[in-house]
């Protein structure tokens, strides 16, 4: 009998039982009731905020994985029930741990598409639900002085087109959202007209728009879309005076729509690094915790979904969202180290730091 297989499997079966399904569909539902009240003001106003609430169900597979990772597997720390079938098996302590990480890392990613498939509902039917696009965001071409704003009239920056897999490519691209940064100094409206070019061909405009305050952005119809360009430029038109960049702020490339189901699976992803770095960190501290402190300690790293980034919208006019829309970045290096060390002590370690549980 291969304690791997066992683990995981049995960690599976009972972390996706039926009624986890429907207590997650009810989580969402009730939120999403929550989330129709009526409120008083603009209906536009308030998609932000209620996608906020609503996408809190993301939080929950999470959760529940983390929290029922002893449970599924009661084998994993000091005072577990089948300790005794692990030390009678004679298996090497890391591979029934590993089938219970495999395990709930499956069933992790499984609700985590059911939830992202309840949400996806869940935005077609609110009132005031946009449509999304993909997006995808410009960088700066590299050369460009890293405090360079638009001062004087002429002033550009410069950025380059992304050509990567994921990216929005240049035959999709149907408008451009530009949001500068702001620095000190007068207000009044600062207009800039937005070039394209191939890499050594010559500047064609794509449009004039103006920004009339400091927060504002502003949303460029591309009928023709950017052919075959591969740079953008944002001239300054307007005389010298209150200084924006572009650089420091943010250009989108919005492209093709995306349906509700799309969006909320995308919208799944920045969790991903979270949940699983919970689920590493709960399987580590089973070396070190009784099950009642352990819960505890697990519910004490919950506030680590700081790490998720929340949701940009565009505030142009509708909201496309394109916080939704676009890919994450990966987790950082530092990220990357963690789960490393905590798959170290989680796996490998646990005979060392602890107590043998039977006696021989």
């Amino acid at each position: 009998m291969n304690p791997l297989r066992v683990a995981l499997v049995t960690s599976l079966r009972s972390q996706l039982s039926p009624g986890r399904f429907v207590g997650l569909a009810l989580a969402s539902l009730a939120l999403l009731l929550f989330v129709l009240l009526p409120v008083p003001g603009a209906e536009g106003s308030l998609f932000a905020s209620r996608v906020e609430i609503l996408r809190a169900c993301l939080l929950f597979p999470g959760i529940l994985v983390a929290l029922d990772l002893r449970k599924a597997w009661p084998a994993l720390g000091p005072e577990d029930t089948a300790q005794v079938w692990l030390h009678l098996s004679g298996a090497p302590a890391w591979m029934p741990r590993l089938g219970a990480l495999l395990g709930g890392l499956l069933a992790l990613l499984t609700l985590f598409v059911f939830q992202a498939l309840l949400l996806g509902l869940g935005l077609s039917v609110l009132p005031d639900s946009p449509k999304f696009h993909r997006a995808s965001v410009l960088l700066a071409e590299k050369g460009q002085p890293g405090a360079s704003f638009l001062v004087q009239p002429g002033d550009a920056e410069d950025f380059s087109l992304p050509l990567g897999t994921g990216q929005v490519g240049t035959g999709q691209v149907r408008a451009l959202l530009l949001r500068p940064r702001w620095s000190v100094g007068p207000t009044g409206p600062i207009e800039v007209e937005v070039f394209a070019a191939r890499l050594t061909g010559s500047w064609r405009s794509l449009g004039r728009t103006s920004f009339e305050s400091s927060g504002d952005s502003r949303r460029l119809p591309l009928a023709e879309g950017l052919g075959n360009a591969s740079r953008i430029q944002v001239r300054r038109l307007s005389p010298a005076g209150t200084m924006i960049s572009l650089a420091f702020g943010e250009v989108l490339l919005l492209g093709t729509g995306l349906g509700p189901i799309q969006t909320a699976l995308r919208a799944t992803l920045p969790y991903l690094p979270w949940a699983f770095l919970l689920l590493l960190a709960a399987l580590s501290l089973t070396a070190l915790l009784s099950p009642g402190l352990w819960g505890l300690a697990v519910l004490c790293l919950l506030p680590t979904i700081g790490m998720a980034p929340g949701l940009a919208t565009d505030q142009t006019g509708s909201h496309l969202g394109q916080g939704f829309s676009s890919l994450p970045a990966l987790p950082g290096m530092s990220w990357v180290l963690l789960a490393l060390t905590l798959l170290v002590i989680g796996l490998l370690c646990p005979r060392k730091i602890r107590p043998k549980e039977v006696p021989a």
